[in-house]
């Protein structure tokens, strides 16, 4: 009779102005306490200010990223706010935004991230832009197992079909 927490999260765009970090550090400051793994599945960070963006909008970026070198700003404030929490950090993945950049750009933002945590000792670990989750909680001789499959997206649904032959392929996994 125990429980683990987790929290699972996406689509926070941290770097965005209108990211409300406020929640988001309620929500962190709160995995701290239950000593809750985070999982973080794609677009922890927006990145779409940067040069070659048809979406960007100068006008629409955090003033300690209005810097010549925005992506590496863009790394170095995520990885120093998220300091604090940084033990709970257990996996980060892409999502679009950061896969538009790797592309792109020809770099990883979720890797260098990832590294940057590392090396304040976060467990934090980098997973695809699809895949399986396997949670493993142990306790004395109780072993409890789970498996999540998760996917940041896949191009949206249909507006006839109501996204129905995107999830029955999805079905099989």
């Amino acid at each position: 009779t125990w429980e683990q927490w987790v929290l699972i999260k996406a689509d926070d765009h941290w770097d965005n102005p209108h990211c409300d970090r406020d929640l988001l550090r309620r929500h962190l400051e709160l995995a701290v306490a239950r000593d809750a793994p985070v999982l973080t599945f794609g677009d922890a960070m927006c990145l779409m200010q940067g040069k070659h963006d048809k979406r960007a909008d100068k006008s629409s970026i955090r003033p300690e990223h209005q810097v010549r070198n925005y992506l590496d700003a863009v790394v170095n404030t995520y990885v120093e706010w998220h300091k604090p929490y940084a033990s709970q950090l257990a996996f980060l993945s892409p999502g679009n935004h950061e896969a538009a950049i790797r592309d792109r750009h020809e770099t990883d933002m979720i890797e260098r991230v990832v590294g940057g945590l590392q090396a304040h000792g976060s467990p934090v670990v980098k997973g695809g832009y699809s895949g399986w989750v396997r949670m493993q909680f142990q306790r004395d001789q109780e072993r409890t197992r789970r498996m999540l499959w998760y996917i940041h997206g896949y191009g949206g649904g249909g507006p006839v079909t109501k996204d129905m032959i995107q999830r029955s392929r999805q079905q099989i996994y």
